[in-house]
């Protein structure tokens, strides 16, 4: 009876948790209760999603603030009215959100909407998204979710910069990164196209790719967004495997600096300047969400 008790109860805490996720795109803190649960002999196996190594808790909310024009002229593409009309400044860009990735097309290059979080074409889906806002550049190019992306279809992510938190006692304190220099950070990217049998309607997807931090995000996390040079740009969208490849490398130190933030990041509805300071409110917490596929 207490075995049905407390199995009935997991399986409660497991749907509030997964829903939790899915809502938040919090990655996936019901693997936890699943190995406390296995432990109690309560379930047996490994937790549901665990088989395609989706469950490691990284880093994941970014900004993207600069004016449209400046944007445009940062990253050599033409100005879009369109785009220009809909565009705005962002400061809490989270998991299945709209935002905007460079990539080549008939030899130039253009900025073009994507959604966050890559969804594989032959998904039945949108469930996935937020488990693959991230890939780990170490196997990327070995995982079926991102290998064929990874040879043909490369982006760029504009951001001015990157959240992640760190553990302070109870609570967990997040962390802005920008660069130290000012202007644009360029994350490389993976995207893919998916579309709804349905409907026929196609979606634009993205996903960010991650390597081990530098000395200056080490202190807060051990994995970080790969940084583009601005010079690399050219080749990481349209090089060779091998040569994209070798721009997956972790930032010098320089490159980036770092402040508190506003705990009012961890709610995905605030969305304002002063997320960028620190403030003595107290808010609901945020895990961490640049995540990275093993």
């Amino acid at each position: 009876m207490a075995r049905a008790v407390a199995k009935a109860v997991f399986w409660n805490q497991m749907v509030d948790a997964r829903m939790r996720a899915r809502r938040e795109g919090a990655g996936a803190p019901h693997v936890d209760l699943w190995e406390r649960a296995r432990r109690r002999g309560c379930v047996k196996g490994r937790a549901p999603g665990a088989e395609w190594g989706m469950v490691v808790r990284v880093c994941g909310r970014y900004t993207l603030a600069i004016e449209y024009q400046e944007l445009a002229e940062e990253l050599g593409v033409d100005f879009d009215p369109v785009i220009a009309e809909v565009y705005r400044a962002r400061y809490n860009i989270a998991p299945t959100d709209g935002m905007l990735v460079l990539r080549e097309k008939e030899g130039g290059r253009e900025l073009v909407p994507a959604r966050f979080g890559l969804v594989n074409f032959w998904a039945k889906d949108l469930s996935g998204a937020a488990r693959q806002i991230n890939a780990r550049s170490e196997t990327v190019r070995d995982k079926p979710a991102f290998r064929d992306a990874f040879e043909r279809r490369r982006c760029v992510v504009p951001a001015d910069g990157f959240y992640e938190w760190k553990r302070e006692g109870r609570a967990r304190t997040p962390f802005w990164f920008h660069p130290s220099e000012g202007g644009l950070l360029r994350f490389a990217g993976l995207y893919e196209t998916w579309k709804d049998k349905a409907t026929g309607h196609a979606l634009r997807t993205f996903a960010i790719l991650t390597t081990a931090a530098n000395d200056v995000v080490g202190e807060i996390h051990d994995r970080m967004p790969v940084v583009l040079d601005k010079e690399h740009v050219g080749l990481w969208l349209s090089g060779s495997g091998e040569e994209a490849y070798s721009l997956l490398r972790t930032a010098d130190n320089g490159v980036l600096s770092v402040q508190r933030a506003s705990r009012r990041v961890g709610n995905v509805r605030n969305d304002d300047p002063g997320l960028l300071r620190e403030s003595g409110e107290e808010e609901e917490e945020e895990m961490p969400l640049f995540r990275g596929v093993r």
